[in-house]
């Protein structure tokens, strides 16, 4: 191996070390913000550490794995608990909503009330599987993983 195949090597095992550490430290700024926040940074961090480091591929299957027990725990596929979990959602919503017009928070309040919508709207994909059926109306996805 020459000289700046070594180099360059080297090079990209910095900047990809470098550049997932640098998303890693991004999610405690991100994460706080309406949306998935520091979730795809966690991804795209460990994605890039993964690609030298043992660990991180081991951090990232655990990660994988648990989550979807964790969301199957939270979900059960139970008919009752897919329609209390609905129930909750849009009370969630209406609630959310009717304190934005009511008392049209600012600062903090309106940071915390957003991001609870935004978590509901996730819940809501979730609970009976509707982002897998929409992946498959849009031939994204082949089957819905259970």
């Amino acid at each position: 191996m020459s000289l700046s195949a070594k180099l360059r090597r080297k090079l990209s095992i910095y900047g990809l070390n470098t550049l997932g550490i640098f998303l890693l430290l991004l999610i405690p700024f991100i994460g706080p913000l309406p949306g998935p926040g520091g979730i795809p940074l966690l991804i795209a961090g460990l994605k890039l550490l993964s690609v030298h480091n043992k660990w991180a591929q081991q951090l990232q299957d655990f990660i994988k794995k648990k989550g979807l027990g964790l969301s199957d725990l939270l979900f059960p596929q139970s008919s009752n608990a897919q329609i209390i979990w609905d129930l909750g959602i849009l009370w969630g919503w209406v609630l959310s909503i009717s304190i934005l017009v009511i008392y049209s928070p600012g600062g903090i309040w309106m940071l915390l009330i957003s991001t609870l919508m935004t978590t509901l709207g996730v819940c809501w994909l979730r609970n009976h599987y509707r982002w897998q059926r929409f992946l498959i109306y849009l031939k994204i996805n082949k089957k819905i993983h259970k």
